[in-house]
């Protein structure tokens, strides 16, 4: 028999890393005032059920996924990628998340950490000691994908209830039910199946993970973008203070298929003038932004068909990197 590949499991807290007080405990357990396990506690607790793969304890620090802020997202990339340069036989990395952020943080990931070796993040949506939790059957499947040869080259992804997710694709649908990740209008990358086989029936197309432009060792902090929300009645109010307080780029959240608010139109108009980046988004679930005349017009970019919490991230390390302004369509058309 061969060696066991070896992962390294990095603990940032969340539900999978938080028992409750019983297995009744599926609401309340994180207000407790009680620190998530760390990450030798979590491998103690599942790495029963990983006979297959030898886990290796990497200790970072508690993240708390609510609390996160963009400052963790670059500690934590160049975090996992001088791991992989100091120790490339490492088969690949999991890391354990909360899953409220789990989705941007992984589109941070697969921008950032450019390795062939997978990254993937794990949560469960129930504690691990709670009635029917998917704790440790999240945690046995994303050790499995991040172990898999064939799963190289993927970038960074979310492993949750058995489904394999592109990072770019998955979003949070439900709070509190275990069929809570999808794959936007792509579906998954593959599943795990109960034996343990791991079935990977597509790749992300798009670029990131070893084929992105965006180098950490070159990004020492992310600009602020911010995010304004289209909605019936809304003024320019928020656009306005985005403005008055510094900030580089804004993603409007508009109106499917991707349209603010006539006086919000004006504000960000008026943001592009000013130096701002304005990327035009949308709050629906699916579809792309299609870059109509009148907002190429005043210099609105395309969010494509990202989610606008993911258009936040790809415009901060499309600035952090100074990425020349008429290469920025280009980006978000790439990535």
């Amino acid at each position: 028999m061969g060696k066991k590949p070896r992962i390294v499991i990095i603990a940032t807290g969340g539900s999978v890393a938080m028992p409750g007080d019983d297995p009744l405990d599926l609401v309340e357990y994180g207000d407790h005032g009680r620190r998530p396990e760390d990450v030798e506690a979590t491998i103690s607790r599942f790495e029963k059920f990983v006979p297959e793969v030898e886990l290796v304890p990497m200790a970072f620090r508690s993240l708390g996924s609510i609390a996160i802020v963009p400052a963790d997202w670059l500690e934590l990339g160049k975090f996992i990628t001088q791991l992989f340069t100091e120790e490339p036989g490492l088969a690949g990395a999991v890391v354990t998340h909360g899953t409220a952020t789990i989705e941007e943080t992984a589109y941070f990931l697969h921008l950032s950490v450019r390795t062939p070796q997978p990254v993937v993040l794990v949560g469960s949506q129930r504690p691990p000691n709670g009635l029917s939790s998917d704790a440790s059957a999240n945690f046995r499947a994303a050790c499995l994908v991040a172990a898999d040869p064939m799963c190289h080259e993927l970038g960074t992804v979310v492993v949750m209830n058995d489904a394999i997710v592109a990072a770019r694709d998955v979003r949070k649908s439900a709070n509190y039910r275990l069929q809570a990740f999808q794959g936007s209008e792509f579906g998954v990358l593959g599943t795990v199946e109960p034996d343990g086989s791991v079935h990977l029936e597509r790749k992300p197309t798009r670029l990131g993970g070893v084929r992105s432009e965006f180098d950490m060792k070159l990004i020492t902090e992310l600009p602020r973008v911010d995010i304004a929300l289209s909605y019936a009645g809304v003024d320019a109010t928020v656009i306005n203070a985005f403005i008055a307080i510094g900030t580089k780029g804004i993603v409007s959240a508009g109106f499917g298929p991707g349209r603010p608010t006539p006086v919000e139109r004006k504000a960000l108009a008026q943001a592009v003038r000013d130096g701002v980046v304005v990327v035009q988004s949308s709050r629906t679930l699916g579809g792309s932004i299609m870059p109509r005349a009148e907002d190429r017009e005043v210099g609105f970019i395309s969010a494509d068909d990202l989610a606008p919490q993911k258009a936040r991230i790809l415009l901060m390390l499309t600035l952090a990197t100074g990425v020349e302004l008429g290469r920025i369509r280009t980006v978000f058309s790439s990535y």
